[in-house]
């Protein structure tokens, strides 16, 4: 069954992953090698997970890279399923 309403990958980063953790958000970026207003952008939902930054979570989360592409994808994709529905 298709996720309809999925969240924003910079969620589960924020959730599972900084406030887990009890960081701050530059010591995440910190940690994944990453400029804080770049961190702070994704998190806050304002840009989105590229190549790049998948490929650091992954290494520094222990999770794979196309996992965190296929959040994004689905986060992306959900206003396309939704107007479909309404079709």
């Amino acid at each position: 069954m298709p996720m309809y309403d999925p969240s924003h990958p910079g969620e589960i980063i924020r959730h599972e992953f900084i406030e887990y953790l009890d960081m701050t958000v530059a010591e995440a970026a910190e940690r994944l090698d990453m400029d804080t207003r770049q961190l702070t952008a994704i998190i806050e939902c304002r840009e989105p997970i590229t190549l790049n930054v998948a490929r650091r979570l992954s290494l520094v989360v222990g999770s794979t890279t196309d996992m965190w592409l296929r959040l994004q994808s689905g986060y992306d994709n959900a206003p396309a399923r939704k107007q479909k529905r309404r079709i």
